[in-house]
Formats: structure tokens, sequence, C-alpha cells
């Protein structure tokens, strides 16, 4: 194809029959200049008349010409793959809070009077932070940021979620600090004895957990569903519900690596002669590498251009 080049975007992409793309279910989208290769799918060359543009949308045929805003939401994916790539360490790291965790929960003295605590419902403290936290982030935090930020959510959807990845760091050491204190008090006992500590002491790395998940989950969920195309909202939250169970496999399979190449295992059938608070400082430093990458990420990542509703009202 004979593409004129350099180009002046105003004057040689396509953008495509407003009306049509309405009855398509799409809205214009602005002209972006990253990946600007893929800007010639819209290229109009030597070998695209006029008539050729005027056809109806239903029988134009893309593989020779698509509008901007087609090539447009094709950016939108590719944009949000990095990102969706950069949050998998953070979803190995919560898929510990049911797992592992609990798993240290039945080790400690789970006694609250008379009652026993059963070790999967110490989770409930993770819960309960999210409820807690969420509404005050919603109703405090973010209009006192707001009138610093002029943002309306106070600061960005990836703003919120590195923050949220930063505090899974602190809560991963709070872990790995925990775990240490059991396993000392614990001196290879056998599992089937319960350590002489409160499963109260598990309290502070639930609750950092529920305040990294206040950011991050949630964050994540509003990104993937606002920064894909408008017409692929299901595509969006499968990207968040990818990246937790891509997350989940992954935790599964370092655990089998952890196991089958260290010795003593760090995760072994008696936590009392294991060393989980070494696994536990392996998903920090995780995390840590995970913020860095994502922090370069958010600096290059451009979020979805919407036209201003002063151009929408002129045109």
């Amino acid at each position: 194809m004979n593409i004129r080049a350099p180009y002046d975007e105003r004057s040689t992409l396509y953008e495509g029959d407003e009306i049509e793309m309405a009855k398509l279910g799409k809205i214009k989208m602005l002209h972006n200049n990253q990946f600007r290769c893929l800007d010639r799918a819209a290229l109009l060359s030597e070998n695209v008349d006029k008539e050729y543009c005027t056809k109806d949308a239903d029988t134009m045929s893309r593989w020779r010409l698509c509008s901007v805003t087609e090539v447009e939401e094709v950016k939108l994916i590719v944009r949000t793959l990095p990102i969706w790539l950069s949050l998998i360490p953070f979803s190995i790291s919560t898929a510990q809070l049911h797992s592992v965790f609990i798993k240290q929960a039945s080790t400690l003295d789970r006694k609250l009077g008379t009652i026993e605590i059963p070790p999967a419902s110490v989770a409930v403290f993770l819960t309960l932070t999210m409820v807690l936290f969420v509404p005050i982030y919603d109703r405090i935090i973010v209009p006192l940021i707001r009138r610093r930020t002029g943002n309306e959510r106070g600061i960005t959807l990836l703003q919120r979620m590195g923050v949220g990845i930063f505090i899974a760091v602190i809560g991963m050491v709070t872990a790995a600090l925990v775990e240490r204190k059991r396993r000392n008090l614990a001196g290879g006992r056998p599992q089937s004895k319960q350590v002489d500590m409160s499963v109260f002491w598990l309290l502070p790395q639930y609750s950092i957990f529920g305040l990294a998940q206040s950011f991050t989950s949630i964050g994540r969920l509003e990104f993937f569903y606002e920064q894909v195309p408008n017409n692929l909202r299901s595509l969006g939250t499968a990207m968040y519900l990818t990246s937790v169970g891509v997350g989940n496999f992954l935790s599964s399979a370092l655990i089998t690596i952890i196991n089958r190449t260290t010795e003593p295992r760090w995760i072994g059938r008696n936590l009392n002669t294991s060393h989980l608070d070494y696994f536990y400082w392996l998903l920090a430093a995780l995390c840590f590498l995970e913020l860095g990458i994502f922090l370069w990420l958010s600096f290059w990542y451009r979020y979805k251009p919407v036209p201003r509703i002063h151009d929408l009202q002129t045109e």
C-alpha cells in the first residue's frame, strides 16, 4: 500500500462516519500519537479513493481501511496489557491470604473465651478492614485530596493501585516478622500442638492487606473497566478476573517450585520446622520489584482520550 509520509493526522487519517459509528454503539475517540505504527490501518493512501470512504460501515472491509476510532480502540487494549502483567505479583501475594495465612493461623491459639475460632475465619479481618476503610476513603480522604489535586477521584487510578502495591510490601514484611516470632516460640514442636501465641497476632498483616486491596483491587477493577473501549466493557471485567486467576495459579506453581528446591522446606507439612518467613520475605521483594516496574509503566501510560463536552456540543 502506498502511504504518504510524513503525514498530518487531521488530513490523512480516516475519521469515519459518526452516524454509522453510533449505529454500531461506538463513540468517536481522539487520536493519540502513541503506537503510531498502528495508525497505518487508518491512513488514506493513493489506492483508497473517496468513494470507498463513503461506503456503508457494514460493507466496508476492515482489512483495507479502519477509522481512527477503531485504531484507538486497539491501542487501548495494547496499552492496558503491560499494566495487566505488572499486577500479577500483587495477585500472587494476596493469594496467600486464603492459603498460607490460614495454615499459619491453624498453629496458633485460637481461643476466644470458651469459643475456638476456626482457622479459615481469621480472613474476616481482611473483609472488616475493607468494609470499614472504603467508606472512609470515599467520603473523607478523597474530598481532602481532591482539593489539592483537582482530580475527581483525588488521585488517578494508577496512583491508587501504586499505593496499594506499596502497602502490600509492608504487609508481607509484617507477615515475615510475625512468622519469625511464631517460629521462635514454636521451637520445632509438632504442629499438632498449638503455639503459645494468640491468633490475633495475624490481625496486623490481614488489616494491612485489607488496606492494600482497598486501593489496588478496587482501583484495578475500575481501571480495566474504564480504559477498554466502551463497547468492550466485559473485556475489562475479564482482564481484572484473569489477573486474579493467573496470580492464584502462579502462587501454587511458586510454592511447588520452592518446596522442591529448598531444604528444609520453606513451606513444609510442619510449619514449626519450616521457614515460612523466608517465603514472605521473597514475596515482599517480589512486590517491591513489581512496584518499581509499575511506577515506570505508570509514567509511560496514557489514559483513554475523551472528547471534551465543549467539543461535542460544537460538533
